[in-house]
């Protein structure tokens, strides 16, 4: 069904050259494909608003969980010297792992 809404209706645009003198509908087809491309160009836009709004909704919504954990919590990368673990260092901690 979305194929059917993309196409160009080229039935309607064969004839509408000679309204300009083409005689080929050249340029209606022309302002078509342009029009199609600013559709998709709009359409891509709000699909990477909608992405971004979702990812900082999941950002938040871990964030809080992090935070409200009943539990000290902390992230930590560990060090490595010669391939063997040396020390570590804390990324992140929730609050009640400062305690």
């Amino acid at each position: 069904m979305a194929d059917a809404r993309l196409r160009r209706p080229q039935h309607l645009l064969e004839g509408a050259g000679s309204l300009l003198g083409t005689g080929d509908g050249a340029a209606f087809r022309e302002l078509a494909a342009d029009l199609s491309r600013g559709i998709a160009a709009i359409r891509l836009r709000a699909a990477r608003a909608a992405a971004e709004e979702t990812k900082r909704t999941s950002e938040e919504r871990y964030r809080q969980l992090f935070e409200n954990m009943l539990e000290g919590f902390a992230y930590c990368e560990m060090l490595f010297e010669d391939g063997r673990p040396q020390d570590f260092r804390y990324l992140v901690v929730n609050r009640l792992s400062k305690r």
